[in-house]
């Protein structure tokens, strides 16, 4: 093994295992002190690992804290802890000396070193290449490694690497045989200039024209298909004719060192206004060579710099940075004239005088030439000027691995080229590629309020005295507060900013420094967890924080409503801090200062994780009610939390009773941040992402892409249907609509809840239907038109639009909205008739109730089944809610008993596709009306009239009631006989079967895409447009698209829950089947799976540059880097990707019924579709039924005993998290000998008196309170179904030998990972307890 074969990367908690699997314990204790690997790769400033052939093989901490030696010794901490003490002590003479200031960050300290048996032939190179990651990652740029333990880490591979500065001669003995001293503690360290020395900047010659040309190479492939961590921008390449480069045109190596070669000979010509530097390398290779190479080049100027400012300004807030430009005196006498009219202003101000007209007109053209918007021409009269104050990088490039090493010494060079400009800026177009050195030096410039899905680019900015010596942190003070008030002067809630502040910083005294604490302040009792800390540099304050140190509680509350532990490894509770308020000057505000200022508080603090809860809005302030003091904008997100913090994905539509108001719910949006974090920085992607879609698909979707964890996606849009978004289903139907709406129903608070999982500022938000999507030839861009004249550019679109209730159209027309004749006709979906009544005033709502002679509720799905309800809380009187049901309801259950077991036969000739919703509302109603303590009286509410059964709507037409009020004739059509009978009512609200809109499919059409009943999507969710991904109900699997190959290492089960483990029955075939045409619909499938699938596609292709990256360089920017996706044609045929990804979890459909009884029902997609032959051994599931205490619960199983559907009805409970045992084994709830099985009796309805109650005697069994009790709360768990599923491939692995898995074997793998699995998170669990229990019986 070489260390040009190994990769070096951040640390991730999945390495844990492997890293312990090759550190020696006892010898790692005598030279680390505790070597706890998951807390290093948690806690560390930065943690790495080398891996080889995708095995680490390697692993490397350093921490900003000198760490504890071993206590195991003769004295133990005692002695430790002074040795510890000496270390620190010495290390500070060397980093400062004569008493030279000590700059913060400037040290690091070895924490922990293991490599692997197979690594030690060249574990120096590969451990030389790990320091150097962990100085490139580490913030506040320190410039020295320390290392303080024994001596024997000389015998160890890294000793190699680090120098002995000092011993501790407390520590030495005395050998009686020789009379040798022998040290025992030492001090070590390593320079960073030694592992990782900076590159030189200097300027380019035309005879670097030979060592550029490996730049240019990689350059080229960068700029073409996508190059290995190569980094380019700012080349014209031009023909021999003249003429650029197409489309189809690749560029190449030659005609981009043309391009280099002709920037350095225009800066040569005009080197006042431009400059082009290279980096050049001269650090020796790992084998000890001395080499010398350019690894870098970068071209500046200052040439129509300020022009450009100006069009900045208009979508960029500039203010921050004087506009980029200075003013300039140009008349000395101007300062005469300046203090004249000082003095005629202070004596009307005296006099208490109005100013006069002419006062008030050069004020107003003062005011009005400080907006950085209007920038008025200089004229004879303007006393000043403004000038260029800043110049531009126009082109770069660099080799892999020196993207960011090179920024620094290259961006210091070009500021002493320009001694006279204060700024460097990058204008980086909004569709290009990251460009690291701007993400990692230099800071973001903020998009104006709503400009940002206008902005054509994205600006960053760095000060000459970004890196300014003398960066400090410390605890902040009272005398602080008058500069934090400065560094506030001007944004919103300032005042109240600088009072939080005053009292964390009382707060952080000493007790006998809190008794000298004015009156005023006496509030800091109140918060006496607050702790303030602030960044100076050379003694200014340039910086603040607040932290809150008691967030135990909160973290507590945070693990139940968010993904905390897919963002951080930390159980210990008492190590969070909750970030109250965080501001940073932004001369200072890049990457590494900003990042380090956070890890260097939490240090201080004594936590080690982060938290940030921002709200929709704040709480708006009791004082400020009248006119004087105008409302203020809501808080934003602080930079800090959304650049460095990574989002947590929330739990919101799992816990939540619609009945209960008091509900367990976060207000806010999570952001966490730990060192693990800050290390491990996310590659921006500026790229324009539009989400169209309103249900659980687009919702899933646009919040895994704000909280991926290695992707930053900095312009993503969800642009919901009319009427908003529908957590968890539409608003009316769903078990959870609740969730935002008070007890009067009202759902306008969809859109809140909306922003608030999406993290509001990482995730803009509008609303209104897709009419139709564009593609303009001449630029390439791609553009959704909105109903509303809105229009969006995109770069990737992701259809997630729901299929929705078509009654209107369907009876009415395609142009019933158009058509005046009709338009007005109370023909309504459901979900929009209560979306327009809960947003009426109260007086207009009281009146329509009051008024509503009639509401005919059509169609046999669950929407329907529970649409009395919902219109009674909207003050619907019951006995005006009538129902039409279409199916006739002749449903038979047929009984089979084998072997004692019930089981039901269903064919697939009743178990249609069209059919699911409508066979499932019939059994909600037949769960209920056979349960003793449901009944009959569960499916409506008292008073309300029998439904019509058996009618099929014909057509409708407007009429007027006999109360005067207009209303709508329905005619229905019985399906037995074909009479037609006439209903009038105030509305027809429609619950049918769901479909996609057609005029959408229409409108996709015409825009190319292939649609086959849905849009056609290969296995990676892509369209036939590489920009154009498509997912839930309006998607569907290309016919090319297989399913994965049962030898697989990562098969689908034929259970469709991605179960590996479930394929050992089969044997292995190399031949892949293609899926049945139930399988290529997604709209059987989970609709937040779907969303998570669709977003980790997209990110995937962002991630794949070859996919992506625009091979075209044409571009009239002065600075064009790769952009993304631009084809040559406006369609083409994709790679298709014929494995389509794994679905593990169940479709869940549910409704509260009138009564307020809870039906679920979740299933797998082929329990819901027509059984395939031979899929399960058999077209025939498994059945098992229990009624207990008013509980109906049903379980079926395939032929492995595998659960494939779970129905409920009965008290309201979490449907999405019981629906987490559907793809497990019943033998980890339930053995079938304990199951007591009554014969099923068989239920023939075909009118509504016909529902008489059939009540059986409570079972002596209850299979739901065998799947709620507290022992199995472990399986509910939405990662136990991945886990089990590995503790199965490792059993099939060891048993490989023997054949298929046995019942013990799964049995002994579901035992041994239940307790890892436990053991792990033991802290999450009660919750889960409670939940189950709760909603048990």
């Amino acid at each position: 093994m070489t260390a040009s074969t190994s990769a070096v990367r951040p640390a991730r908690p999945s390495d844990v295992a492997a890293i312990e699997s090759f550190v020696e314990r006892p010898a790692a204790r005598r030279l680390y002190g505790a070597f706890d690997v998951g807390r290093l790769v948690e806690r560390a400033t930065v943690a790495v690992v080398a891996e080889e052939g995708g095995a680490v093989v390697a692993f490397l901490a350093v921490t900003a804290r000198a760490p504890m030696p071993d206590t195991s010794g003769a004295d133990g901490h005692h002695d430790a802890s002074a040795r510890l003490a000496w270390a620190k002590r010495t290390a500070l003479e060397l980093c400062s000396p004569g008493g030279t200031r000590f700059e913060c960050g400037s040290t690091l300290w070895l924490a922990a070193c293991a490599t692997a048996p197979a690594l030690q032939v060249s574990a120096r190179a590969v451990l030389r290449r790990m320091l150097r990651e962990c100085f490139a990652r580490a913030p506040l740029a320190p410039r020295a490694l320390f290392f303080a333990g024994p001596n024997a880490v000389e015998q160890t591979p890294i000793g190699s690497l680090i120098e002995k500065r000092a011993t501790n001669t407390d520590g030495m003995t005395t050998d009686k045989s020789s009379d040798e001293k022998k040290t025992k503690f030492a001090l070590y360290s390593c320079a960073r200039k030694d592992v990782a020395p900076a590159p030189i900047a200097r300027d380019a010659r035309l005879e670097d024209y030979d060592d550029l040309f490996s730049l240019a190479a990689h350059a080229a492939a960068a700029s073409g298909r996508g190059g290995p961590r190569a980094f380019s921008f700012g080349f014209s390449f031009e023909k021999e004719d003249g003429s650029h480069e197409n489309e189809n045109d690749t560029s190449t190596a030659d005609s981009t060192l043309r391009a280099m070669s002709s920037l350095i000979a225009e800066a040569r010509s005009a080197s006042e206004t431009r400059r082009v530097l290279v980096a050049v390398d001269d650090d020796a290779a790992d084998d000890g060579a001395s080499c010398s190479k350019i690894v870098a080049l970068m071209a500046v100027t200052t040439e129509g710099v300020l022009e450009d400012a100006r069009a900045w300004s208009l979508t960029h807030d500039t203010a921050a940075y004087d506009d980029f430009a200075k003013p300039e005196e140009v008349d000395p006498r101007d300062d005469e004239g300046d203090a004249e009219e000082e003095r005629e202003e202070t004596k009307e101000e005296l006099r208490g005088s109005v100013p006069s007209e002419a006062d008030r007109d050069a004020s107003e053209e003062a005011t009005t030439s400080s907006k950085p918007f209007e920038q008025p021409e200089p004229s004879n009269d303007t006393k000043r000027t403004r000038t260029n104050d800043a110049f531009r990088v126009v082109a770069f490039a660099s080799l892999p691995g020196y993207d960011v090493s090179t920024a620094v010494p290259l961006l210091d060079a070009a500021f002493a080229r320009f001694e006279e400009v204060d700024f460097c800026v990058a204008a980086v177009p909004a569709e290009a590629r990251e460009v690291p050195f701007t993400t990692h030096e230099m800071v973001r410039v903020p998009f104006r309020p709503g400009m940002g899905a206008f902005a054509d680019q994205v600006l960053y900015a760095r000060h000459r005295e970004a890196d300014a010596p003398g960066f400090e942190i410390r605890p902040g003070a009272r005398e602080d507060a008058a500069e934090v008030a400065s560094l506030l002067l001007g944004t919103p809630r300032a005042d109240a900013q600088v009072e939080t502040f005053e009292a964390a910083a009382a707060a952080g005294y000493s007790r006998d420094e809190q008794k000298s604490v004015p009156e005023e302040n006496a509030s800091a009792s109140k918060n006496a967890s607050l702790r303030a800390f602030v960044a100076t540099c050379d003694g200014q304050v340039v910086g603040y924080l607040v932290l809150d140190l008691a967030a135990h509680a909160f973290a507590r509350l945070a693990r139940r409503r968010f993904r905390l532990d897919e963002v951080v490894d930390e159980p210990d509770e008492s190590a969070f801090a909750l970030l109250v308020a965080y501001e940073l000057n932004p001369v200072f505000a890049h990457r590494r200062r900003r990042v380090g200022f956070m890890l260097e508080a939490l240090r201080l603090a004594g936590k080690a994780c982060a938290l940030y809860a921002h709200s929709l809005e704040e709480a708006p302030d009791e004082n400020l009610h009248s006119d004087a003091f105008p409302e203020e904008e809501p808080r934003r997100l602080p930079d800090v939390a959304a650049r460095d913090f990574r989002m947590a994905r929330s739990r919101r539509l799992e816990l939540t009773d619609p009945e209960n108001e008091n509900r367990d719910d976060a207000n806010h949006a999570l952001f966490v941040f730990t060192s693990r974090v800050a290390y491990s920085p996310r590659r921006v992607v500026d790229a324009k992402v539009l989400v169209v879609g309103g249900d659980d698909v687009a919702l899933a979707a646009a919040e895994t892409l704000a909280a991926h964890e290695s992707l930053l996606f900095e312009s993503v849009s969800l642009a919901a249907p009319a009427g908003g978004v529908y957590p968890g289903g539409f608003p009316v139907s769903s078990a959870y609509c609740s969730c935002v709406s008070s007890s009067s129903g009202s759902t306008t608070g969809h859109a809140s809840l909306a922003k608030l999982a999406l993290g509001l500022d990482r995730v803009a938000y509008h609303e209104a239907d897709l009419e139709s999507v564009v593609f303009d030839e001449a630029s390439g861009a791609r553009h959704a038109r909105f109903a509303d004249g809105g229009e969006q550019r995109f770069d990737a679109l992701l259809l997630c639009l729901a299929s929705r209730d078509e009654t209107r159209r369907a009876v009415l027309g395609d142009g019933c909205d158009d058509d005046p004749d009709v338009r007005d006709t109370p023909v309504e979906r459901l979900d929009d008739f209560v979306q327009q009544v809960s947003g009426m005033p109260r007086e207009e709502r009281n009146e329509l109730v009051e008024t509503c002679e009639c509401v005919l509720v059509y169609g046999a799905t669950l929407d329907a089944l529970g649409a009395s309800r919902t219109l009674a809380r909207l003050g619907f009187e019951p006995g005006s809610v009538l129902r039409v049901v279409p199916e006739a309801m002749d449903i038979t259950h047929e009984d089979e008993d084998v072997e004692g077991v019930e089981t039901e036969t269903r064919p697939s000739s009743e178990r249609g596709e069209s059919g699911v919703s409508e066979r499932l509302a019939s059994f909600a109603e037949w769960a209920a009306s056979s349960t003793k303590g449901l009944g009959l009286d569960a499916l409506s509410l008292p008073g309300q009239p029998p439904a019509l059964r058996g009618l099929a709507l014909a057509g409708c037409e407007a009429c007027v009631l006999r109360s005067g009020a207009p209303g709508v004739r329905a005619y229905f059509s019985d399906t037995r006989t074909g009479a037609v009978t006439a209903v009038e009512a105030t509305a027809l609200l429609g619950c049918d079967e769901r479909d996609v809109d057609q005029r959408l499919f229409a409108a996709l059409d015409s825009f190319g895409l292939v649609t086959d009943g849905g849009v056609v999507v290969d296995g990676a969710l892509r369209t036939n447009d590489a920009r154009v991904f498509a997912a839930g109900d309006v998607a569907k699997f290309s016919r090319s698209v297989f399913g994965a190959s049962k030898s697989a290492s990562k098969p689908l089960s034929s259970t469709g829950t991605g179960g590996e483990g479930d394929q050992v029955a089969t044997k292995p075939s190399k031949e892949k089947k293609r899926r049945k045409p139930f399988a290529r619909a997604m709209r059987l499938r989970d609709a937040r799976e779907c969303g998570d699938a669709l977003a980790r596609a997209v990110a995937a292709r962002f991630s794949d540059d070859s996919l992506f990256f625009d091979e075209s360089v044409s571009s009239t920017s002065s600075m064009s880097p790769m952009r993304y996706g631009t084809e040559t044609k406006r369609t083409r045929a994709f790679e298709t990707t014929n494995d389509a990804p794994v679905f593990a979890r169940a479709r869940v459909e549910a409704v509260t019924l009138p009564s307020g009884a809870f039906f679920f029902r979740a299933a797998t997609p082929e329990a819901l579709a027509p059984a395939a032959e031979g899929a399960f051994g058999g077209s025939k599931f498994k059945t098992r039924t229990t009624r207990f205490n008013g509980v109906f619960c049903r379980v079926e199983t395939d032929a492995r005993n595998v659960i494939v559907s779970l129905s409920y009805c009965g008290r309201f409970v979490d449907a999405r998290r019981h629906a987490r045992c559907v793809g497990l084994p019943a033998s980890l709830f339930f053995d079938d000998d304990d199951v007591k099985l009554l014969p099923e009796r068989t239920f023939t309805r075909e009118k509504e008196s016909d529902f008489c109650e059939k009540e059986k005697e409570d079972d002596a069994f209850c299979l739901w309170s065998a799947l709620c009790r507290p022992a199995a709360s472990a399986l509910f768990h939405e990662d136990f179904l991945e886990a089990f599923n590995d503790a199965k491939r490792r059993a099939r692995t060891l048993q490989r030998d023997l054949g298929e898995l046995k019942k013990e074997d799964i049995a002994a793998a579901a035992q041994e990972n239940a307790i890892a699995f436990v053991g792990k998170r033991a802290a999450e669990l009660p919750a889960y307890h409670d939940v189950l229990f709760g909603g048990g019986v």
